[in-house]
């Protein structure tokens, strides 16, 4: 029988880990699925949904109150009988779906360092693949969230962005580990991460990492400081030797962007202009705004920015129905201040959870606060609210004091 449990747990290590890298990638969504109800069906097997719902629900019950809002918007603002709703993003299935994820998971924290353990090692060979065939046979110019089982010219791009974001989200850990075993291998796997992220020219991913190595030494304290010094003492050496500049990021940025748009004439006078209100999504944050100000408690209904943002060209046809690239803004947009108030609390939830187990947690804690820290802002500039890195980092992070003892620090 304890063998049997045994394997169970890690099946579930495996297939939790396996599926939140192929949500990461360019994968088929059937294999996703499959993926997600292995998962699904180990815990239930592992736990039960008595346990679960009944007596675990003081556990979750905040994900619970963020989840029903999400539905109740949802309900209440859906045409049933329009012909033009789109597909919505965030998607409610996708909310609900996770939402049942999460408050299994929760039962299974105590396997917090397997299953981030398990997540940088699979993680790692896959980059190990698939940045050299990237660079030496596709000749790429940046590095995508390709998992190799498409056509590679058919990669949506908006998905390395993702995938910068999830590395740098194991960032924190992948430092843990180094501090906790100094050897050769870890060292590798946090520059082959870095090296990655810079691959993806991703900005956010990049801003994410820096402020990983900061958070973990000033949280961590001495103990992370060698750490921290070996790392950024090789950054600077790996910057040096390749001459890296702003300048130059922004021109490899561009070359990128070239082989992307496949446009060797494309140029740009300013290529952060992204950042500033009078871009795209300069744009989109204003509308959010201004849907926030008309309808400021309750919002605009869950998934409806793009349905009330629709771009057309000048012909009247239609050409894209865009998203805001900032959770916080969008949740503003569609549920308003009740909305917005629930999603923080969230995050204060699992914070306070954390804190409140610190001396217990010791070095442990320094990388939950980081982890939650960077998903908080990469929220400013990435839609993940119906994404599994959201709701797996955050089931993983919302610690249960009888569960402490298990855990493997």
């Amino acid at each position: 029988m304890i063998n049997i449990k045994f394997n169970i747990e890690k099946l579930i290590i495996l297939f939790v880990s396996l599926f939140t890298i192929l949500s990461v990638l360019d994968t088929p969504v059937t294999i996703k699925l499959v993926t997600y109800l292995i998962c699904l069906i180990l815990l239930f097997v592992s736990f039960g949904v008595k346990k679960i719902i009944y007596d675990s629900y003081k556990e979750y019950y905040p994900y619970l109150i963020f989840t029903f809002i999400c539905i109740l918007s949802f309900l209440i603002s859906f045409d049933f009988y329009s012909q033009n709703e789109l597909t919505r993003n965030p998607q409610i299935e996708n909310v609900i779906g996770l939402f049942l994820l999460l408050i299994f998971l929760i039962n299974f924290q105590h396997k917090y360092i397997d299953i981030m353990n398990t997540t940088v090692i699979m993680m790692s060979i896959f980059l190990c693949f698939s940045i050299p065939v990237h660079f030496l046979y596709y000749k790429s110019s940046l590095l995508s969230a390709t998992a190799f089982l498409s056509d590679f010219d058919t990669q949506s791009v908006a998905t390395k962005n993702t995938l910068g974001v999830f590395l740098a989200f194991l960032l924190p850990f992948c430092i843990y580990k180094f501090k906790s075993n100094f050897n050769f291998i870890n060292y590798i796997i946090i520059i082959l991460f870095f090296i990655a992220i810079f691959y993806t020219f991703s900005r956010s991913a990049l801003f994410l990492s820096i402020l990983s190595i900061l958070s973990m030494t000033i949280l961590g304290g001495k103990q992370y400081f060698k750490c921290s010094l070996v790392i950024v003492s090789s950054l600077i050496a790996l910057l040096l030797l390749f001459q890296i500049s702003p300048t130059k990021f922004n021109q490899l940025k561009i070359d990128s962007l070239k082989q992307v748009l496949k446009d060797d004439n494309y140029e740009t006078e300013n290529v952060n202009k992204s950042f500033s209100l009078n871009s795209s999504r300069g744009q989109y944050i204003l509308l959010s705004l201004q849907g926030f100000k008309e309808k400021p408690i309750f919002g605009n209904g869950f998934g409806n920015f793009r349905n009330n943002t629709k771009i057309y060209d000048v012909d009247g046809s239609h050409l894209r129905s865009p998203v805001t690239h900032n959770d916080f803004l969008q949740i503003l947009y569609e549920l308003g201040l009740v909305g917005l108030i629930s999603f923080i609390f969230l995050f204060l939830f699992n914070f306070m959870r954390i804190r409140k187990m610190a001396t217990e947690l010791r070095y442990l804690s320094a990388v939950m606060l980081t982890q939650i820290f960077l998903v908080a802002i990469s929220l400013n500039a990435i839609n993940l609210i119906d994404h599994p890195i959201f709701w797996i980092l955050m089931a993983m992070t919302c610690i249960k004091e009888n569960y402490l003892e298990k855990f493997d620090n």
